[in-house]
């Protein structure tokens, strides 16, 4: 009869885990309650229930494959707008020559290309706008 314990609380430590999962996972409010009193008012048969249905696994493998394919995407456009940024800090254009420094730290902390001939009007308020 020792092991009643220890299964008891194994299952303690397990639905603890299921829960804190519920609430991470959950969006809407009203899916987490469900799944929460499923999951602590049917002992072994809500766990089985949210981690069968309870979780789209489909949608979190399309968003990973997303995931990998947008960052190898991001790393491309970086190793493409570096050399463009530095071609237009080189050039001996005023505004760049006198500020090649700043160009220099916004071109590397932003990672957007530096491009010509923009302008910047300041809102003071969203009337403004």
């Amino acid at each position: 009869m020792a092991w009643v314990p220890l299964l008891a609380t194994i299952y303690g430590l397990i639905l603890v885990a299921t829960c804190l999962h519920i609430l991470a996972a959950t969006q809407h409010a009203n899916k987490a309650i469900a799944y929460l009193l499923f999951a602590v008012f049917i002992p072994v048969l809500g766990i089985g229930f949210y981690f069968t249905f309870g979780i789209n696994y489909w949608r979190k493998r399309y968003y990973y494959k997303k995931s990998l394919y947008n960052g190898s995407i991001l790393e491309q456009i970086k190793k493409d707008v570096t050399p463009y940024n530095t071609a237009v800090i080189k050039q001996f254009d005023e505004a760049v020559a006198q500020h090649t420094e700043l160009a220099a730290m916004l071109s590397r902390d932003l990672g957007s290309p530096l491009t010509r001939n923009n302008q910047v009007k300041l809102l003071q308020n969203g009337e403004e706008k």
